[in-house]
């Protein structure tokens, strides 16, 4: 126990409202500023408490609980505080973090007993949360801060006991003052069940259940008694037919008091409403796919056929954290104009649906085919299962239906996850890459074929790799006769290698990257027309709810990319740039070649704030250092000393010329930069917190766009692109 602080000087910290001479002080049970004795740790989690501490915001001193940083957002772990009594009615603290497991978060256990447990959405900025302990003073307690693993990661900080409740803050209550919720519904011409959710308020499991059948479970966050930061509108159209829809709480959920209340917030709706706003809001992206509502990332099954092309995502549509994962489902004629779907694939009881792929089954090998329309099926995981699944389509991907036989197969490990399915053409059979290990070892992708795509044998594994397989073949410098087959994990990290149908064997020894930045587990889309070679990827951590209120959104994917294989000093590699149907969006273009920067200046500033395409080139030998501003912010860097380059704040790279000429391409969408360097040799985003980087939201004494340098520099060619929209529907 620390040292009792006035409640005077705590109260300034933290906002909380001025003590009364009734109050005592407050007692500082840990501010995590020494050496944290009497705290017991287990596992990995908090092994290193500074890890990625120069991202986190809002925590105090120079110390906190944290698990956060890359991989060890992997590891589970705990720490345990010594013994306590409750002195006080009220325990505040700040936290932060992505706790959506079943036990992640801060938790409080009285007389030995779980009463609380705090968890947030994804932010990396501390908040100052409560737990009500009014009945409980007198009675011994213990925190434990966990982190179940999983791509979590858990912030804690400054933990004290008060007599004073800080306004605008709504307590968590124990758990043995809460009880079940059990609400029936008549469906009737209801097409969407209208939840008021809260970003912090408690994660509660609860079942739909259609005339007497439970149908699935899902997590939410209900806001009772707490302000509605949005009304999640979930779909009712997989669940129909039926009359009546029940929805109830596995155990205790809500607080006794706000259970009445809260009942009558939920509700069935005929139709969604507002949706004229979406897309209109500040911070969302023009030209990269968001959901209308909740949280989107990996891109799954994606594939093209009959001139449209489909994108399947994870989606958690009744939250901006991750879990309840469903396959969202949207598709366009173009690769930038998206009009969202129904699920492609809901989740079900007791099991979310992980990532996969999507083929277009064009001989009918599965046997699924109804009519004159190919099946089209999509390989997925259900998680909690180790479950290989499948998902398929007999009217041309307009809806799905579950294969009766599911699961195909079960992974060895129980997180085994994420099938990539590909046909082989030199033995004309399907291969499936999925992520998996044996015996709790390093983690592999393991090779399956089938001639069937229903029936699968195993055939070898490769090591060194982690999560959202891709498999896909290219030629060399456009040789057909010099195929070479790539795989790509979730970080986009890829090796370039042989694979006979039974083993791949890399001929780059290590990983390489070509994108970088805000850019996770790419995937290929099947069927594309041409033989072409186009990829998404995902940009899970856009928090725009975090930032604008008007938008319940988090994650998304990037704008598709086009890869080729290319020879660079005698080693292949991939080259990635946007897709050529961003020509479609173009709605100007100004051109200038062989141009002092002063003199493209003035060109410049008569082009009005928009959405932007910019390239430029430039001779490495006559260069000079110079920065790019657009909107105000400068996005490009370049120092001719080093050859070097940098993006934003990501750190100077080097840029090496080709045929002693530098070229480079920026993508400016709101919040984001997409860069691509020398024809695609490199690329990568840079994210912006909303407004900073806005055509909207310029700084007054800022220009539109500017490039400064100091002496004149040279261009060989500058073009800018305007580029309209993208729409959504």
């Amino acid at each position: 126990m620390k040292t009792a602080i006035p409640l005077s000087i705590l109260g300034f910290i933290l906002g909380l409202a001025p003590c009364n001479a009734a109050q005592r002080p407050d007692i500082v049970i840990e501010d995590f500023e020494g050496d944290m004795a009497g705290w017991k740790a287990e596992g990995e989690a908090f092994a290193d408490l500074n890890k990625a501490k120069d991202r986190i915001k809002g925590f105090m001193g120079g110390g906190l609980a944290n698990s956060d940083g890359g991989v060890r957002d992997l590891y589970s772990g705990s720490l345990s505080s010594e013994e306590f009594i409750i002195e006080r009615p009220y325990i505040h603290f700040l936290m932060g973090g992505r706790s959506v497991g079943k036990h992640s978060g801060l938790e409080l256990l009285v007389d030995g007993k779980a009463e609380y447990l705090a968890q947030v959405e994804s932010r990396n900025t501390l908040s100052l949360m409560t737990f009500d302990v009014s009945s409980f003073q007198g009675k011994r307690a213990q925190l434990i801060i966990r982190d179940s693993g999983g791509w979590q990661f858990v912030l804690v900080d400054h933990i004290v006991a008060s007599d004073s409740l800080r306004e605008n803050v709504y307590p968590l209550y124990p758990v043995s003052q809460t009880v079940p919720l059990d609400k029936r519904m008549e469906m009737a011409e209801n097409n969407f069940l209208e939840l008021p959710i809260n970003f912090d308020a408690p994660r509660i499991r609860y079942v739909l259940e259609v005339d007497g059948a439970a149908k699935l479970d899902i997590e939410l966050r209900l806001a009772a008694n707490r302000p509605v930061d949005f009304c999640a509108m979930y779909p009712l159209k997989h669940l129909k037919p039926g009359v009546e829809l029940r929805m109830y709480s596995e155990g205790a959920a809500i607080y006794k008091d706000h259970l009445e209340a809260m009942e009558d917030e939920i509700k069935l709706v005929p139709a969604v409403t507002g949706r004229d706003r979406v897309y209109s809001e500040p911070a969302r992206p023009q030209l990269r796919f968001t959901p209308d509502q909740g949280r989107s990332w990996d891109p799954n099954g994606l594939y093209y056929y009959n001139g449209l092309w489909h994108l399947f995502f994870q989606y958690n549509p009744v939250g901006v954290d991750g879990g309840n994962q469903h396959w969202g489902h949207a598709t366009s004629t173009n690769l930038f104009d998206w009009v969202q779907q129904d699920f492609g694939i809901p989740k079900g009881l007791r099991w979310d649906a992980f990532s996969g792929s999507g083929v277009v089954d064009r001989n009918n090998d599965s046997g699924l085919q109804e009519g004159d329309v190919p099946p089209i099926l999509l390989f997925y995981s259900q998680n909690r299962r180790s479950a290989t699944a499948l998902a398929y389509s007999t009217d041309g991907g307009k809806t799905y239906l579950q294969y009766k036989n599911n699961p195909l197969f079960l992974t060895n490990d129980p997180a085994g996850h994420d099938p990539k399915v590909v046909w082989y053409p030199p033995q004309k059979k399907w291969v499936m890459i999925i992520h998996d290990r044996r015996n709790k070892g390093p983690w592999t992708f393991d090779f399956y074929d089938s001639k069937n795509l229903v029936d699968w044998n195993w055939l070898s594994s490769s090591p060194d790799w982690f999560e959202t397989p891709d498999l896909f073949c290219l030629p060399l410098d456009g040789n057909p006769e010099n195929m070479k087959w790539i795989v790509q994990d979730v970080s986009r990290s890829y090796r370039i290698g042989k694979f006979d149908g039974r083993e791949f064997v890399p001929e780059t020894k290590q990983k390489i990257q070509t994108f970088k930045g805000m850019y996770l587990a790419p995937q290929t889309f099947n069927n594309a027309p041409g033989g072409r070679c186009i990829m998404m990827g995902a940009t899970p951590t856009c928090d725009y709810f975090e930032h604008d209120p008007s938008m319940p959104v988090s994650g998304g994917l990037n704008i598709p990319i086009e890869a080729t294989l290319r020879s660079f000093r005698g080693a292949p590699r991939l080259y990635l740039n946007p897709v050529r149907e961003i020509d479609g969006l173009v709605t100007a273009q100004h051109s200038f070649r062989n141009i002092q920067s002063d003199s493209l200046n003035a060109g410049l500033s008569e082009i009005k704030p928009g959405l932007y395409d910019i390239e430029f080139e430039w001779d490495a030998k006559s260069s000079r250092d110079f920065n790019l501003a657009v909107w105000g912010q400068d996005i490009f860097s370049f120092r001719a000393k080093n050859s070097t380059y940098e993006i934003a704040d990501l750190g100077y790279k080097a840029i090496e010329p080709v045929n002693g000429m530098n070229r480079v391409r920026l993508i400016c969408d709101r919040g984001m930069v997409s860069y691509y360097t020398n024809d695609g040799y490199e690329g990568g985003n840079a994210l912006f917190p909303h407004p900073r980087f806005h055509p909207d939201f310029i700084p007054p004494e800022k220009p539109n766009m500017e490039i400064t340098a100091g002496s004149p520099l040279e261009f060989a060619h500058f073009r800018l692109r305007e580029l309209r929209s993208a729409s959504r529907r």
